[in-house]
C-alpha cells in the first residue's frame, strides 16, 4: 500500500495485515470460516444486561442484581483464585 504523501523511493512498512492473503479455486469464494471467526470474537466474553449488571453466580446461577447467593466462596475452585487480592493502582 502506498500513502500519497509518501515519494517514489521512500519505502513503507507493511502492517501484518496487510500480509495475510488466501488463496482460492473455482468460481465461488468460501468466507464461512472468516464469518465464524468474526462472529465468535464480537460475542462478549461475559454477556451482562447492563453496564453494572453483577451477573449470575459461577456455582448456583442465582441473579446476583437481587440477592447474594448461599455459596461458600472459600470453595470455590476458580483459575485465578490466587489473584483475588491483586491491588491495581490507577
Amino acid at each position: 500500500m502506498r500513502d500519497e504523501g509518501l515519494g517514489q523511493d521512500e519505502d513503507v512498512e507493511l502492517a501484518e495485515e496487510d500480509l495475510i492473503s488466501a488463496t482460492y479455486e473455482g468460481d465461488e469464494i468460501d468466507f464461512t470460516r472468516e464469518i465464524t471467526e468474526q462472529v465468535i470474537l464480537a460475542i462478549p466474553f461475559k454477556p451482562l444486561c447492563s453496564e453494572d449488571c453483577k451477573g449470575l453466580c459461577s456455582n448456583c446461577g442465582a441473579e446476583l442484581n437481587i440477592s447474594n447467593c448461599a455459596c461458600s466462596q472459600d470453595n470455590m475452585n476458580l483459575q485465578f483464585n490466587a489473584l483475588k487480592n491483586l491491588k491495581v493502582k490507577r
